[in-house]
């Protein structure tokens, strides 16, 4: 970086240059650095004038073949090492800033699976997991918002992919994965790495959906989309529904959000029925992986979620792994967040397992589409989040057997929603009485009704 200071004109920093870092250019006299534990400083070097600065970041554009003038306001680009740079100049800006400037200094390889479960991103069964399923070819989607820690996840999981399997990699503007391995000054690992080529005239643009088309001609092991922001979203579904293995990131938040963003992208390309797009999006990426940075600063990977495609088209979602905060307090300005990993779906099942004939549905009560009927239904939550208490009732009525027992636990503590770690779920209260007059309303005959200190307990009979 030495080189690119000395054409800045500011010096070199020592301290910034040993570090992973984004630089932002909020002026030419205001520089603010972010290190990679998330605190800010100001620099103490700055450009001589507006012009200067502009002068200056003209210069490093031209690295990448890129310009930025008054035709042209805004650019992106990217110097050696895994830098990456985006610039915007006055009309974009204010004509006494000059030019406003992100550089990022991108570091991946410095990060590998071990430090992820040192540093408390993950337990080392989660990155086992993961990495398994890149050996055995599911498809997954990392999805978080900016700086959230997912390129640096993708990077550390692919270095575990055996060194005979050919990954090939999409990246647009810089190249943030580092996978090549060296040994004794010859590459050992079999990588293709590519950069889309964007251009003034778009007849000669190479975009990432041109390069995800071509990556299915170098008979791939792994297709790596470094991030999914535009039509090559639907190309890297079709490919992985064809067969091949793809991995990506999205800025998106957890599951569902993940694969309605990714349906929106597809629309972009081919605006079939919106339901079709998701079902596809649910396909092609079973799994997500939602990466997000705490106001700590701290990164972890809040949730690991399974999709499954029902033989009527829905999606229903099942958490593998999540990370459930169980305090978040702020005290003499600096954050403090406590919380720990599980299984959520795992425990549930370890707890019903000692019964025969159980099954635990994970998906949406009024729509799921059940094959039995059943001699037993319990329920405490299912009812909360529904509005229509009458629909529900009727549901647990038609998936009984005669003489089948229905037993509802109503919380007496009900808030207005459900805090689920990741997102909150709006609450529908349970009144008792309404709740009976709705039973009696079915050929469901009430049998016991009794109180405990936490709940009211309704059992109910279906008449033969």
């Amino acid at each position: 970086m030495g080189n690119y200071h000395a054409r800045c004109g500011v010096g070199e920093n020592s301290e910034i240059t040993s570090k992973n870092y984004l630089s932002l250019f909020n002026g030419w006299d205001d520089i603010a650095v972010t290190y990679t534990d998330g605190h800010i400083e100001k620099a103490k070097e700055h450009f001589y004038n507006p012009q200067h600065a502009v002068d200056v970041v003209k210069r490093l554009l031209h690295h990448s073949g890129m310009i930025i003038d008054n035709a042209t306001p805004m650019s992106q680009g990217h110097l050696p090492g895994n830098t990456r740079i985006t610039a915007l100049k006055e009309p974009l800006v204010d004509d006494d800033r000059g030019i406003s400037v992100s550089i990022r200094l991108l570091h991946p390889s410095r990060v590998d699976m071990k430090a992820l479960v040192k540093g408390g991103n993950a337990t080392q069964k989660m990155i086992d997991f993961l990495c398994m399923c890149l050996r055995y070819g599911v498809s997954f989607v990392v999805a978080g918002a900016t700086s959230s820690g997912k390129t640096t996840l993708l990077n550390a999981l692919l270095s575990s992919v055996p060194d005979n399997k050919r990954i090939f990699t999409i990246e647009s503007g810089s190249r943030e994965l580092s996978l090549v391995k060296v040994k004794d000054g010859k590459v050992v690992n079999n990588v293709v790495h590519t950069l889309s080529r964007p251009s003034d005239n778009p007849a000669y643009d190479i975009t990432q959906e041109d390069l995800v088309v071509a990556s299915l001609r170098f008979n791939p092991d792994i297709v790596v989309v470094g991030e999914m922001r535009d039509t090559e979203a639907y190309s890297a579904v079709e490919a992985s529904l064809t067969g091949h293995t793809v991995v990506s990131t999205i800025h998106a938040s957890a599951a569902v959000a993940a694969h309605m963003r990714l349906g929106l992208l597809c629309q972009k390309r081919f605006p079939i029925n919106f339901a079709t797009s998701l079902m596809q999006a649910g396909q092609a990426f079973p799994l997500v992986v939602y990466a997000h940075k705490l106001e700590d600063n701290s990164r972890k990977i809040m949730d690991i979620s399974e999709c499954v495609i029902t033989p009527s088209g829905e999606r229903e979602y099942h958490t593998l792994f999540r990370f459930r905060i169980t305090k978040n307090e702020l005290k003499r300005g600096k954050y403090k967040i406590d919380g720990y990993f599980e299984q959520p779906e795992i425990k549930a099942k370890e707890n019903l397992v000692q019964y025969s004939n159980v099954n635990l549905i994970c998906g949406n009560f009024l729509t799921h589409s059940f094959l039995d009927q059943f001699d037993v239904i319990y329920s405490s939550l299912t009812f909360m989040h529904i509005k229509e208490k009458q629909d529900a009732i009727d549901k647990v009525f038609m998936l009984l057997k005669d003489g089948g027992r229905f037993i509802l636990s109503i919380d007496k503590n009900q808030d207005e929603c459900i805090d689920m770690g990741l997102r909150k779920i709006k609450i529908f209260p349970d009144d008792p009485l309404l709740i009976e007059r709705n039973i009696s309303k079915c050929r469901l005959n009430i049998v016991e009704c009794f109180e405990t200190e936490l709940a009211y307990i309704h059992v109910a009979v279906k008449e033969v």
